[in-house]
């Protein structure tokens, strides 16, 4: 069969891709420093979050068994790191994975295990570590993550992994400097109980559609009567009751549920405005709305989440005429989130929001087809956050059919992050494709349909491929075949290729 290309268009071709993969290749060996604070950790996943001196932002970097940390001029495990360590890191721009990471911070000591319980009351969270169970005090001045974002230890749950750190003493129960979480991401719904069936409970919010969570051993069950909380089980929860359920979107499986121990409880009320007062001392900020009325003072605990440019902070960070947003009880005042932005915030008003599926990705962007608007496609850097499922990932994990959230520069079209939910292969939700090949490789084939968009999706060895009603292989199959495929909507891994040569019928 002769070939489209004439040799001239060859040569150019070639010289094209040798060029390409020459100046890729000079990129993957740049290393570069960067010096800043550690803003966040994440022993699972084995990143670390730098708030970088210049350019004002936000970088992760990975770490592996090559990479060289050293902490007071002693070389320490990534455990041994502390949040607030002054830190100069040298890395390869274009995998950021750390070669040497170099911290400066006070003395600590390191404790890793899993979430045991958290009493509000007297601020003690408890650690389950393979020496036994830990305790340690929460104070206004801890600071606390999950996931990388600012959080309280009444958002963790008995499936995070934790890593704590203290200041070296003796103390029966030390004070916690930095408390770092992962665990599974998960949805939320907040609402009133309308039924319970079984281990199903359905909570149905103000607005938007009920959600239905099942209830497991290990889902945590809290009440809450008039600023107390206490365990509770599947038994006292009831119809009418003003509830709020984190959950596995995958599974519908409840993390935790909190419930109040009587039904009309007031909801939690919110301002948005500028901090016009900040009372460390007292624990409180003054926040006058935007949109008018009267100012609103605030007061802060230790379960009060604080984050400053989307970086975890101390009610100290926040500065007075910073833009902020706080969540608070009506009755008490006592606010369980504020998020404060300054003028150089990284991610400024001129930044823009896409969300949608993945209708194409290559190494360095990625193509969003929203469902009302033009396709928006993004770029991303170093500095890029990107998670799948609300774990650290890489562009190459995220798929072409893939749901995804996106933040962006209007200006640059630089994403500061990517937030991706993609369905496990066995668990996906199926969809067909019927059309004609315009591209087959050994992994990958690209189906044209008489309606609607190119579809591309990915062969592995479990895909079932027949052509002309006969076994086949990915070798068998020729462009311009008809072709049917069953494949995995959110991976766009296809389960099975029927093709046939055009004007040929299958054999039954």
């Amino acid at each position: 069969m002769r070939s489209p290309f004439s040799r001239s268009t060859a040569l150019v071709v070639l010289t094209l891709f040798a060029t390409l993969v020459s100046s890729q290749a000079a990129f993957a060996g740049r290393k570069v420093t960067a010096n800043g604070q550690l803003v966040s950790l994440s022993a699972a996943n084995r990143t670390v979050t730098l708030a970088v001196e210049q350019g004002n932002r936000q970088l992760i970097l990975r770490t592996n068994e090559r990479t060289t940390i050293v902490r007071n001029g002693v070389p320490v495990h990534f455990a041994g790191l502390a949040l607030r360590d002054r830190v100069s890191a040298q890395y390869d721009v274009a995998s950021s994975m750390l070669v040497r990471l170099e911290a400066r911070g006070v003395a600590v000591a390191s404790t890793r295990g899993t979430f045991a319980s958290w009493d509000l009351t007297t601020r003690t969270l408890r650690v389950a570590s393979p020496n036994g169970e830990k305790s340690f005090l929460v104070a206004p001045t801890t600071l606390v993550l999950r996931n990388g974002r600012a959080a309280s230890p009444a958002d963790f749950s008995n499936r995070d992994a934790l890593l704590v750190h203290t200041r070296t003493s003796s103390s029966a129960t030390p004070t916690a400097m930095d408390v770092s979480a992962d665990g599974p991401e998960s949805d939320e719904v907040e609402g009133s109980i309308t039924a319970i069936a079984a281990n199903d409970v359905t909570i149905t919010p103000r607005n938007g559609a009920a959600v239905t969570v099942h209830v497991d051993d290990a889902t945590e069950i809290e009440l809450h009567d008039h600023g107390t909380e206490t365990d509770g089980t599947l038994a006292d929860l009831e119809v009418g009751q003003r509830a709020e359920a984190h959950y596995l979107p995958s599974s519908l499986v409840a993390l935790k549920i909190e419930a109040q121990a009587s039904a009309g409880t007031p909801r939690a009320d919110e301002v948005h405005g500028q901090i016009t007062a900040v009372d460390a001392s007292a624990g409180s900020v003054t926040i006058e709305p935007r949109n008018g009325g009267a100012a609103v003072t605030v007061t802060t605990d230790s379960n009060t989440r604080i984050s400053l440019n989307d970086a975890p902070a101390r009610l100290g960070d926040l500065p007075v005429g910073a833009r902020a947003e706080a969540h608070y009880n009506p009755t008490t005042l006592v606010a369980s989130g504020i998020e404060a932005e300054t003028e150089d915030d990284p991610e400024p008003q001129e930044n823009r929001e896409a969300e949608g599926r993945v209708s194409a990705i290559t190494s360095t962007s990625i193509t969003i087809d929203r469902e009302h608007g033009d396709d928006v496609t993004v770029t991303t850097d170093a500095s890029t956050r990107i998670r799948v499922n609300g774990q650290t990932a890489t562009l190459a994990d995220i798929p072409v059919g893939a749901r995804v959230h996106a933040h962006y520069d209007a200006a640059t079209s630089i994403a500061s992050r990517i937030d991706a939910q993609v369905r496990p292969d066995s668990g996906g939700e199926l969809a067909e494709a019927e059309g004609r090949l315009t591209a087959a490789s050994a992994t990958e084939i690209t189906i044209a349909r008489e309606h609607g968009t190119p579809v591309t999706l990915t062969i592995d060895a479990a895909t079932v491929i027949t052509r002309n009603g006969r076994p086949a292989t990915a070798a068998d199959l020729r462009v311009g075949d008809e072709a049917e495929a069953r494949y995995v909507r959110g991976t766009s891994l296809a389960k099975s290729v029927r093709a046939h040569e055009e004007d040929d019928e299958e054999d039954d």
